[in-house]
């Protein structure tokens, strides 16, 4: 039987307001949310529960709803537009793929070709390949089993108690098959107003989803290359040359002119200048130190 230990849950505007404490406290530990369907549609709360996880270091991800009817390139370009605006969330770029609205709309292979290139457009501009968020009708459906599909991660909709169901094109790649199974639409959260929602769980154990999400907050937000640090430099500046703790804005020091110096990181501070850090809360701007041969 699959792993049920870490669970997530996924939203959309339906499920508002949903604070993100009371997911953590139900023992969430992540939430998906959906951020826009075809060319021009936007979840209004999308940026809410963005900003809301930020805040609370909470692993965060969305979703684009796939219309067969709209331009493809379009809606990939539409959804990177409104979802990663001030930023990517940290998890990766997801096309929900359901019948309603959908089904019908497109032969087996016009439907197949038209997804394929929103996965594709969306991969160019996110630098990443999407997840796809289906089910076993949804796809033997509305596109018959086109093998182009297994290259996607799949996140699974079925809702059953033992294994998910996997649709034709990720049944012949190796276990995991999935990398998320939603398997009921019903699970409650204390605290908050609805009867239920949506609960996922990850295909792994904790420490290959702590792994996984310690690997995107690197990938997200990459630090400087820890090679270059340490290095040694020195004050360019004559007479004494003060330190500021950067966060607050007050000065902590003064270093002598040509004082020998330690820099053990890189900063930019909110209005992108650029500072090194000597120690504890220590910071000279950058331009007044030259590198040691």
């Amino acid at each position: 039987m699959p792993n049920k230990i870490v669970k997530i849950y996924d939203g959309s505007h339906w499920r508002w307001p949903t604070p993100l404490q009371k997911v953590i406290e139900a023992g969430g530990q992540g939430w998906i949310t959906k951020a826009t369907e075809g060319t021009t549609w936007v979840d209004d709360y999308y940026d809410d529960w963005k900003l809301e996880a930020e805040g609370l270091n909470f692993p965060f991800g969305s979703f684009h709803y796939w219309r067969a009817a709209y331009n493809a390139q379009k809606q990939a370009q539409h959804y990177y537009a409104i979802a990663t605006g001030g930023g990517k969330p940290l998890l990766p770029p997801v096309i929900d793929v359901e019948k309603t609205n959908n089904y019908g709309v497109l032969s087996l292979s016009a439907a197949s070709a038209h997804l394929q290139l929103l996965c594709l457009e969306t991969e160019a501009l996110w630098g990443e390949k999407p997840w796809i968020y289906t089910s076993y009708y949804s796809v033997k459906d509305m596109f018959g089993a086109p093998s182009w599909m297994a290259n996607y991660k799949l996140w699974v909709a079925s809702y059953r108690s033992d294994r998910p169901s996997i649709p034709v094109p990720w049944q012949s790649i190796p276990d995991p098959q999935y990398i998320f199974w939603q398997d009921t639409s019903s699970d409650p959260i204390p605290g908050t107003v609805f009867a239920g929602y949506d609960r996922d769980w990850w295909h792994g154990t904790q420490a290959e989803y702590d792994q996984y999400i310690e690997e995107r907050k690197a990938l997200i937000n990459p630090q400087p290359p820890v090679s270059i640090y340490p290095f040694m430099g020195k004050v360019q500046m004559p007479q004494n040359l003060n330190i500021f703790n950067v966060p607050m804005g007050e000065r902590v020091g003064l270093l002598p002119d040509q004082t020998a110096v330690t820099i053990l990181e890189e900063v930019r501070d909110a209005e992108g200048i650029k500072w090194y850090k000597l120690g504890g809360e220590a910071y000279v701007k950058a331009k007044y130190i030259i590198p040691m041969e």
